[in-house]
């Protein structure tokens, strides 16, 4: 029973911590270019997701920022970089009320979305509030 229990201490600990980019791959990422029109790529992006496409209101936008952002180990720890924004989300759902504001967390590389959560069900977003909290300082 000790060497399982030792075992999947050894195994967490390796699967478990992933290493942050180092500073000089930050420095020689590619970002892209500066997203312009950041909101009507968000928008659009989001927008042709949703139940109705009609009902988004999109409120409390922040970014566009210079950053990279991890994926946990478990989801495959790949880094995006690019252009960080987050917004608030409001849509209607299947009975056709409004399930109140979602942050949703986003990373645009060249004028494409190429990262996107959510404290929603939205895409079976896998953040909770805290942690949309944390990546967009809200």
């Amino acid at each position: 029973m000790q060497k399982l229990i030792i075992s999947f201490f050894i195994l967490f600990f390796i699967f478990g911590c992933r290493q942050p980019p180092s500073p000089e791959q930050i420095r020689q990422a590619d970002y892209g270019i500066y997203p312009e029109k950041y909101k009507e790529l968000v928008t659009e992006y989001i927008t042709a997701n949703l139940i109705d496409p009609t009902s988004p209101i999109f409120s409390n936008w922040t970014g566009p920022e210079k950053g990279w952002y991890q994926q946990p180990y478990s989801q495959n720890g790949k880094v995006y970089y690019g252009y960080k924004v987050c917004v608030y989300v409001n849509a209607k759902n299947r009975m056709g009320g409004y399930t109140g504001a979602s942050p949703f967390f986003v990373v645009i590389n060249n004028n494409q979305v190429v990262y996107l959560d959510s404290a929603s069900s939205y895409k079976r977003g896998t953040i909770g509030e805290e942690e949309a909290y944390r990546r967009c300082n809200f």
